[in-house]
C-alpha cells in the first residue's frame, strides 16, 4: 500500500492522528479490506474527498491490484479528473436505473458520437458523461432505446463486456471451492493478533484505566471507612452482613459499567471487519476474554487488598484468600454480565438501564433483606438464577464459616454463639462455599458464550449478500430487449439432483 513512511501512527484516536493524508487513510481501509485476499473487491467512491494527486494514486493502487495482483476491481466514481477516469478499463453507465453504455472505456466517446452525443474538444469525458446522466427523461429514453438498438447490433459482438457467453456455466466448480476454502487465516493467527490489539486498545484508552483504578481504591477506602473496625460480637453480625452485601454490590455494578463501556467504541469496527469475515466472532470474544483478564483480576486483588483489614475481616490466611477469590471472580463475573448487555443492546444508553432491570430481583433474593425459607415456595425458582446470591452466599460463608465464637457459651442474651449460628439463621445451609464457586464459574462462562453467540449472529447478519432486482422504473421490454435476453441467455449445466 506504500504506507512505509506512516506504519507507526494511530489512526482513529482523537488527539493522535497527525501526519495522515487522506490518501493515506483510504488505502488503509482498502488494505485492511485485502487482509482476507479477495479475489473480488467492491469500493464505493474510495476517492470521495480526496484531492487530484491523491485520489490518481488511489486509482493506480486499484490498477495495479487488477493488472498486476489479478483481482477484479469494481467501484464507482465520484468527479474522476482526466487521469484517473483513463486508469478504467471498463465503464458502466446507469441512467435511472438503466444502462446507457456498458463496455470499454476508451471505446465510450466513440459510441456516444455514433448516437448524435460527441464529446467536445479539450473537454474531460467523465464530466460530459456525467451530464448526460442529467438530461431530460425523453433524451434518456433516447439513450436507453440506442443502448438497446447497439446490444442487437453486430458491432456489440466486439464488445466483451455485453458479448453472449460463449461456454457453459458450471453451477459447482471444485477448484473453485478449493480456492474460496483457503480464504482467512487459521486459528491461531486470529488469536494472536486479535488479543494483542485488545491488549492495545485497552491500555491506550487511559480515561478508562486510570477511572476504574480510581474508582477501585475510592470505593475500597470508602467502605473501609465506613464499617472500620467491625467489633466481633453480636452487634458485629448486622455490619459484617451488610459490608459484605456491599463489596457484593459494588464489584458487581463497578466491573458492569466497565463492561458496558468497553464494548461500544469498537461495535462499529467488528461488524465492519465481520461483514468481510476478517475473522471469526468466536475467536475474537476470547481473545478480548485473554487481552483483559490480567486487568480484571488486578482491579480486585486491589480492592480486597486495602478494604480488608481495614474493616476487620478474619484475619487468618484461608479467610482472605476464600474472599479474594470470591471478590475475583464476583469482579468478573460482572464484566462477562456488562459485556453480555452491550452485545445484545445497539446503544450503551439501553445497556445501563437494562442492568438495573435484570439485577433487582436478583438482589432482593440475594440473602441479605429476605431470609430463604420465606421465599418458597413461590419465588424459590429465582433463587437458583440468581447468580448475586451466590456471590452472596460465597462471601457469607467464607467469612462467617471463620467465625469460631461470636459470644460466650454463658451469654443468654447472645443470638448468636459462632458464626455458624448465623449461617443457620440467614438460612445458608443449603449450599457450602465450593458450590458457590462453581456456580459463578458456570454462571461467568454462560454469560461469555451467549455474548459471543449474539455477535456471531450479528457479524452473520452483516455480511453481503449479492441480490438481483429489477430497474427502478419498470418499462415494457421492447423487441429488440426481448430479441437480446434470449441471445444473451447462456447453457446452464447444473449439477443438482432433480427434486419434486
Amino acid at each position: 500500500m506504500h504506507l512505509q513512511k506512516c506504519r507507526d501512527t494511530y489512526l482513529g484516536i482523537p488527539g493522535l492522528v497527525k501526519g495522515v493524508s487522506g490518501g493515506e487513510k483510504k488505502r488503509t481501509n482498502i488494505g485492511n479490506e485485502l487482509i482476507t485476499n479477495p479475489y473480488v473487491i467492491l469500493l464505493d467512491e474510495p476517492t470521495t474527498g480526496l484531492d487530484s494527486v491523491n485520489a490518481l494514486r488511489v486509482g493506480q493502487l486499484l490498477q495495479d491490484l487488477a493488472r498486476d495482483d489479478k483481482r477484479t476491481v469494481l467501484c464507482t466514481i465520484h468527479s474522476p479528473s482526466s487521469e484517473l477516469f483513463a486508469l478504467f478499463d471498463d465503464l458502466l453507465l446507469l441512467a435511472k436505473g438503466h444502462v446507457i453504455y456498458h463496455g470499454p472505456t476508451l471505446d465510450a466517446a466513440h459510441y456516444f458520437a455514433s448516437v448524435g452525443y460527441p464529446v467536445p474538444p479539450r473537454t474531460n469525458p467523465a464530466e460530459y458523461y456525467m451530464n448526460l446522466l442529467q438530461l431530460t427523461p425523453d433524451e434518456l429514453e433516447r439513450l436507453w432505446n440506442s443502448w438497446e438498438a447497439y446490444l442487437i447490433s453486430p458491432a456489440a459482438d466486439k464488445n466483451l463486456s455485453v458479448a453472449p457467453l460463449q461456454s457453459t456455466i458450471r453451477t459447482h466448480d471444485a477448484n473453485l471451492d478449493k480456492r474460496v476454502g483457503e480464504k482467512g487465516s487459521d486459528f491461531m493467527t486470529q488469536l494472536t493478533q486479535l488479543t494483542a490489539r485488545s491488549l492495545r486498545q485497552f491500555i491506550r484508552d487511559p480515561g478508562a484505566l486510570v477511572g476504574r483504578i480510581v474508582q477501585t481504591i475510592f470505593f475500597a477506602i470508602l467502605v473501609g471507612l465506613f464499617f472500620f473496625g467491625v467489633d466481633n460480637n453480636a452487634q458485629g453480625v448486622q455490619d459484617r452482613a451488610g459490608v459484605l452485601f456491599m463489596v457484593m454490590i459494588n464489584n458487581i455494578f463497578m466491573a458492569a459499567m466497565a463492561g458496558i463501556a468497553s464494548f461500544p467504541p469498537e461495535r462499529a469496527v467488528f461488524l465492519l471487519e465481520q461483514s468481510s469475515e476478517n475473522y471469526s466472532a468466536w475467536t475474537y470474544s476470547f481473545a478480548k476474554t485473554m487481552a483483559e483478564l490480567p486487568f480484571q483480576i488486578a482491579f480486585p486483588i486491589l480492592f480486597v487488598c486495602i478494604m480488608y483489614f481495614m474493616v476487620g475481616f478474619v484475619q487468618t490466611p484461608e479467610a482472605f484468600f476464600k474472599m479474594l477469590l470470591m471478590i475475583v471472580l464476583i469482579g468478573n463475573q460482572g464484566y462477562s454480565f456488562g459485556l453480555l448487555t452491550a452485545s445484545l443492546f445497539s446503544t450503551p444508553e439501553i445497556s445501563m438501564a437494562m442492568v438495573p432491570l435484570v439485577m433487582l430481583p436478583f438482589m432482593i433474593v440475594a440473602g441479605l433483606f429476605a431470609n430463604s425459607d420465606r421465599l418458597e415456595p413461590a419465588w424459590y425458582w429465582l433463587e437458583y438464577i440468581s447468580f448475586p446470591r451466590y456471590a452472596y452466599m460465597g462471601l457469607f460463608l467464607g467469612e462467617f464459616g471463620a467465625l469460631d465464637k461470636i459470644c460466650e457459651a454463658a451469654d443468654t442474651t447472645c443470638a448468636y454463639k459462632t458464626g455458624q449460628d448465623v449461617i443457620d439463621y440467614y438460612g445458608f445451609t443449603k449450599v457450602d462455599w465450593g458450590t458457590c464457586i462453581y456456580a459463578l464459574v458456570i454462571y461467568m462462562m454462560g454469560f461469555k458464550f451467549v455474548a459471543a453467540f449474539s455477535l456471531w449472529y450479528q457479524g452473520r447478519s452483516k455480511r453481503g449478500n449479492l441480490a438481483f432486482h429489477q430497474n427502478l422504473e419498470v418499462r415494457e421490454m421492447s423487441p429488440r430487449a426481448a430479441a437480446l435476453s434470449a441471445r444473451n441467455a447462456p447453457a446452464i449445466e447444473d449439477n443438482r439432483e432433480p427434486t419434486a
